[in-house]
């Protein structure tokens, strides 16, 4: 079972709205850019169907929901995007209707860990880069599992402490480069601390696949990128969850 994190929701909460108006800028800045192709990676994952009904989780600018948007559009009878902040939520709004989607896409206000949905309502759940920032997290991925439908797909990327002689240099990366980035670009040094804090403590891999499986999904692939530094979780619900 998964610890819960340590920052409480309203934390959270707070450390995005604080950062929401530069966040895109900021991720090109950390990752150098490097963010744009984990996500390519990522959205390569999905396994279309014929009328998806997608639900990403804490969506933030929406560059997951926007790229997976374009390439699956026909198959998309539903798209949500769901994320506790609303200044978030209208960065990803604006970012969709400066690429000419107006309609058909629900922003909605809202915590992983108490989906407001029927049971087996979408056929694919994403969430990328946000399972460490919610504060209960094996409720979370109990909460996916249910809104899951049979035979669907649970796609999670996220960040883990890399090792070696890169993982000392992500330290050192992590302790000086990402807050002084913070208080120069965004002028909130620490929301960029939090943000080195919350991956350090993150629990390995390994923990993660347990957990899952205990819950009941069925580990498909985990792919790992950029030196340990990034793992892309690919899950499925079982046909037969009765």
């Amino acid at each position: 079972m998964l610890k819960d994190n340590s920052t409480s929701q309203d934390q959270v909460k707070g450390i995005f709205s604080s950062v929401a108006k530069n966040y895109d800028l900021m991720n090109d800045l950390m990752s150098f850019g490097l963010h744009r192709q984990w996500k390519r990676r990522f959205n390569a994952m999905v396994q279309p169907c014929p009328e998806m009904r997608v639900l990403d989780i804490a969506a933030g600018s929406g560059d997951i929901a926007l790229n997976l948007y374009k390439t699956h559009k026909p198959s998309i009878k539903q798209l949500v995007l769901l994320d506790p902040n609303p200044e978030m939520l209208a960065q990803a709004k604006r970012k969709f209707i400066n690429n000419g989607v107006l309609h058909g896409v629900h922003y909605e206000e809202g915590y992983a860990e108490k989906l407001p949905y029927a049971d087996e309502t979408f056929t694919h759940i994403t969430i990328s880069f946000g399972l460490r920032n919610v504060e209960h997290r094996q409720q979370a991925l109990q909460e996916m599992y249910r809104v899951l439908s049979p035979g669907g797909q649970l796609l999670i990327m996220e960040f883990h402490k890399p090792q070696s002689l890169f993982g000392k240099a992500f330290k050192l990366y992590g302790r000086v480069g990402l807050p002084l980035l913070g208080r120069v670009v965004a002028q909130d040094a620490d929301a960029y601390s939090y943000l080195y804090n919350s991956i350090k403590d993150f629990p390995p891999q390994d923990d993660i696949q347990n957990s899952l499986h205990g819950i009941g999904f069925k580990v498909c692939e985990t792919e790992t990128l950029c030196q340990g530094l990034v793992s892309i979780y690919n899950l499925s619900k079982n046909e037969d969850t009765k």
